[in-house]
């Protein structure tokens, strides 16, 4: 019996089968694309089932993607890390001094803001001349809650964060609601960083 021998024009795939599929459609086992096969004339003289005897050329593996940087939380002081402030600025409100103390801690509140996400932590300071201040969070190497007594029965505390970063070594995040809960956070997403990194906790051990 006599067979054909093709090579699919889409893929390349080499085909074989039996000359009776000589002028017919079939699709490519390989790619699927369609093939028509040309008359018998143009072969020797050879399965009614198209086979490959050749195995496809495998896909290039995809490409991983990239670890893209999420916002993890946005956060502002509490008010209630200034109610000292707050409460002395109230009795001394009949005063321009009270007014004074009182627009100091707005503008405490409104000028300090955090912001986390998967790989770094930015603190930013000021209304119109702004500064920040940015740490990878691969180089964290602990995070702590400082709460006085008042500060625990009304639920806010400072947040200090340590780094290898000879930049920002300590870096506090002052008045935050729920601290416990955020430092989890921060915990969980520089531990995160530092798998990402390849980074071993021996590697920070202060100098």
């Amino acid at each position: 019996m006599a067979e054909i021998k093709l090579d699919c024009p889409h893929c390349g795939q080499h085909l074989e089968g039996d000359e009776g599929l000589s002028g017919q459609k079939i699709s490519c086992p390989s790619c699927n694309g369609e093939i028509i096969i040309p008359t018998k004339e143009a072969f020797q003289p050879a399965a009614k089932v198209v086979r490959v005897t050749t195995s496809a050329p495998p896909h290039p593996a995809a490409a991983p993607i990239p670890d893209e940087e999420r916002e993890v939380f946005r956060l502002k002081p509490t008010a209630k890390a200034f109610l000292g402030e707050i409460i002395l600025g109230i009795l001394l409100s009949p005063f321009i001094v009270g007014l004074i103390i009182l627009l100091n801690v707005w503008y405490k509140v409104v000028s300090l803001k955090y912001r986390l996400t998967t790989q770094r932590l930015f603190v930013e300071k000021g209304l119109i001349a702004k500064h920040l201040e940015e740490l990878e969070l691969f180089r964290v190497k602990d995070v702590t809650v400082k709460q006085g007594i008042l500060q625990r029965i009304l639920g806010f505390g400072t947040i200090i964060v340590l780094s290898t970063d000879d930049s920002n070594p300590r870096v506090s995040l002052i008045g935050i609601n729920k601290p416990v809960n955020v430092k989890e956070t921060i915990r969980n997403c520089y531990r995160e960083a530092r798998k990402r990194e390849g980074v071993r906790a021996a590697e920070f051990i202060p100098s």
